[in-house]
């Protein structure tokens, strides 16, 4: 790793939903704009990174900066999209703080496709769907991450697996120990 690659990866690092291209200019939405003024306290001239889930990562410069916003110029690719595993992650839901630890986790180590699903005793069968995605972007950013993982609305447990691939390996974490370890189990689905 050279010393200018370095230097990039200590930059802000903000997803943006818009496509990312060389001499692209954009205007962030007014939430990213006072987070990138006011919370990180940048300037115009400062240099930050984007990504998409698309269009890997680039180094964009603040343009403009004026009250409440924002214009990027977009300068160089910084890394090339690279595809995840196929990792999903079935959920059931449990407090607020745990959930929120839940999701982060599960975009750190790599999740494709993030379901909460609602068991016979799941506790907390409500999420706001915004607030996962939030905390699915903020994971991402922070981690390096060039996709964001998709995220769905709560199905019942049987439901999510009514149509599973019986070739998808399915591992379950049965912490009251009744059933196999993992690596004696069948898949059995019905």
């Amino acid at each position: 790793m050279t010393s200018a690659m370095r230097e990039d990866y200590r930059l802000a690092r903000l997803y943006m939903a818009q496509s990312l291209s060389q001499d692209a200019r954009m205007e962030l939405p007014r939430e990213l704009a006072h987070y990138l003024t006011t919370v990180l306290r940048k300037r115009e001239g400062d240099a930050v990174r984007l990504f998409n889930g698309e269009d890997g990562e680039w180094r964009a410069l603040i343009s403009e900066a004026v009250k409440k916003s924002v214009t990027l110029t977009i300068e160089t690719q910084l890394r090339t999209p690279a595809a995840m595993p196929d990792v999903w992650l079935l959920f059931a839901p449990v407090k607020k703080a745990r959930t929120e630890f839940i999701l982060e986790k599960a975009t750190e180590l790599g999740a494709v496709h993030i379901q909460p699903v609602i068991t016979a005793r799941t506790q907390h069968p409500r999420l706001r769907m915004d607030l996962v995605r939030a905390q699915i972007i903020e994971a991402a950013e922070q981690t390096e991450r060039l996709d964001i993982p998709q995220s769905f609305e709560p199905v019942k447990f049987m439901d999510a697996l009514s149509d599973w691939n019986p070739e998808r390996a399915l591992i379950f974490a049965d912490e009251g120990l009744a059933g196999e370890p993992a690596h004696c189990a069948k898949t059995v689905l019905s």
